[in-house]
């Protein structure tokens, strides 16, 4: 990939702004060659999903310390420190990237939801007595299970409320799965499995519960951000996140009220309120409503690419300055 962006520069046309993800990994640095031959008129603009070498550190991969570890940090200030806009994920990412290249403009611009409903979406019965039983409040995790994910915390709690008509579902994938599985006993009967949805599934599957769930390892604050936070906003529904009090999903639920942060030390706290809007469907639907409408007016894919809109359009007119 990286051959074929640097031979296209020299018969593609000029572009005014070259756009880069992180997949593959240090994948930013192939936009570079746009601007060293085009005299510096091309602008350069990266869209950071996922933060490396910081995400390898976080996964134990790469020592900090260590001779690869300290290449690539060189590549990602090499790489990073050509941009002329990153766009982050959250206030974590922020600080992460501003250690790196402090001198480089950011803005966090979130992604948006592959399911954005224009009113929110009735439940199927049939699905969530599939999923969860004849249970009065129903938990949903739904997407990627892998190493950035934790189930400690979601587990101890489930644990605390057998008894209270009140499931748990995983309809995951990744490679924690099979621990997460593991990790269950025959005591567990309120914590259940599902298969992975389609996109075509995936609205009624994410309307079927009354909360999702989300979680992120500590050590990964400001690596990534979990993108099942913004589809289930968009479908209307709170969120019980497992992870740093200080990550940029705890700030948002704080900040909006969409749902809670639960960890070790207030597992008694949160049990306590889902046990009320299990008895208290009002004002759960309430909380839903307020979810849904928080997205659209933060979250949606209109507002980021409005955003995006400004932004892209700022950068080519300071290159016309």
């Amino acid at each position: 990939m990286f051959g074929s962006w640097a031979l296209r520069v020299a018969w593609d046309a000029p572009a005014d702004v070259v756009i880069t993800g992180t997949d593959p990994i240090f994948s930013v640095g192939a936009s570079l060659p746009w601007k060293w031959n085009r005299s510096g008129s091309t602008k350069l603009a990266h869209w950071c999903f996922d933060l490396y070498p910081e995400a390898m550190f976080a996964e134990g991969i790469l020592n900090p310390n260590g001779l690869p570890g300290r290449v690539g940090n060189y590549l990602s200030r090499w790489f990073l420190g050509n941009q002329d806009l990153i766009a982050n994920l959250g206030s974590c990412m922020e600080t992460l990237i501003s250690r790196q290249v402090p001198s480089v403009y950011q803005t966090t611009l979130t992604p948006w939801a592959i399911a954005e409903p224009s009113q929110q979406p009735h439940v199927n019965a049939a699905i969530r007595k599939e999923l969860f039983g004849d249970a009065k409040l129903c938990l949903l995790y739904s997407g990627s299970f892998g190493r950035a994910h934790s189930f400690a915390e979601i587990l101890s709690l489930a644990r605390g409320l057998r008894g209270e008509s009140i499931s748990f579902c995983f309809a995951v994938r990744g490679n924690r799965v099979t621990q997460l599985k593991q990790s269950i006993s025959a005591e567990d009967t309120n914590i259940r499995f599902a298969g992975f949805a389609s996109e075509e599934e995936l609205e009624a599957r994410l309307a079927s519960a009354d909360i999702h769930v989300a979680s992120l390892r500590p050590e990964w604050t400001g690596c990534v951000v979990p993108s099942k936070f913004f589809g289930s906003l968009a479908i209307g529904r709170p969120v019980l996140f497992a992870g740093s009090g200080t990550s940029a999903l705890a700030r948002w639920i704080g900040d909006h009220d969409l749902g809670w942060v639960v960890s070790n030390e207030n597992l008694v706290e949160v049990s306590e309120k889902l046990k009320l809007l299990a008895r208290n469907k009002e004002s759960l639907a309430q909380m839903q409503s307020h979810c849904f409408a928080t997205y659209k007016a933060h979250f949606s894919k209109e507002i980021v690419l409005d955003k995006w809109d400004g932004h892209l359009r700022a950068l080519i007119n300071s290159g016309k300055n």
